[in-house]
């Protein structure tokens, strides 16, 4: 962030800005949900049902998501259109692999396909 820039010496504002954040259903706290951009571009703007907003640490079957030996540092998500590693957790809900991240950028929603 350059010094003429708006969020300069502003990190919580530029973080504010930029990335989203969305209230669990279940525990009512607030978690990390991808970044506002991805919103932007989303097909269905908005629609959502709040129930399927849930953080981590309410999913169900939270008890699999935890290795005994390394708990949760190491889990990698699986991509929910292509069953391949996930870097992109969009929505507060979904997890992309970048291929199909890059698709729904464009315009090609992965999201309106068949999941096998």
């Amino acid at each position: 962030i350059s010094p003429e820039g708006v969020f300069y010496e502003n990190a919580p504002g530029y973080a504010e800005a930029i990335l989203s954040y969305y209230q669990c259903y279940v525990c009512e706290r607030p978690y990390f949900g991808g970044i506002k951009r991805c919103e932007d571009i989303q097909d269905d703007q908005g629609k959502y049902n709040p129930s399927e907003l849930v953080c981590a640490t309410c999913v169900p079957f939270r008890e699999l998501k935890s290795c005994r030996i390394h708990g949760s540092e190491f889990i990698e998500y699986k991509c929910k259109f292509c069953c391949s590693v996930a870097q992109w957790f969009c929505w507060g809900t979904t997890h992309f692999c970048i291929s199909c991240h890059r698709m729904q950028e464009r315009g090609e929603f992965v999201t309106k396909k068949k999941i096998a």
